[in-house]
């Protein structure tokens, strides 16, 4: 699950791998780093997150704490949460990839710019 290609500086983007459990920072000039998704606090994985992109050189700024939930713990103080279930998270992954084949086939069908005389642009089934 990526980010795609951001641009500013220089492009870079932010890729989930979860077969090798892994977020890997890779920058347009060959530049990256990985960080291992594991059991850790949303405290610490936030902050070697946060260095590598300052490894980078990719300052950004993060909204750093979560949305509509209560309470909303700051990233960098949040130690009470620290499970990551790799084989649910791969699971949950396979299920997106999945799901998404099925939009990108419906859109071909269902779309004027990607209708019959486009169809061979459908992710093939499986």
């Amino acid at each position: 699950m990526s980010t795609g290609t951001a641009s500013g500086r220089r492009g870079f983007d932010a890729e989930f791998d979860f077969l090798d459990h892994e977020l890997i920072l890779r920058t347009t000039d060959g530049q990256s780093r990985s960080i291992a998704l594991q059991p850790r606090t949303v405290a610490d994985f936030y902050a070697t997150t946060m260095d590598a992109l300052a490894a980078l050189s990719l300052p950004c700024t993060i909204v750093a704490a979560p949305n509509e939930v209560s309470p909303a713990v700051p990233f960098a103080t949040d130690t009470e949460h620290k499970e990551y279930d790799a084989a649910s998270a791969t699971t949950y992954w396979r299920q997106l990839v999945a799901s998404d084949r099925v939009f990108q086939q419906w859109r071909a069908a269902e779309s004027p710019r990607h209708g019959p005389g486009r169809r061979h642009r459908r992710v093939p089934p499986g």
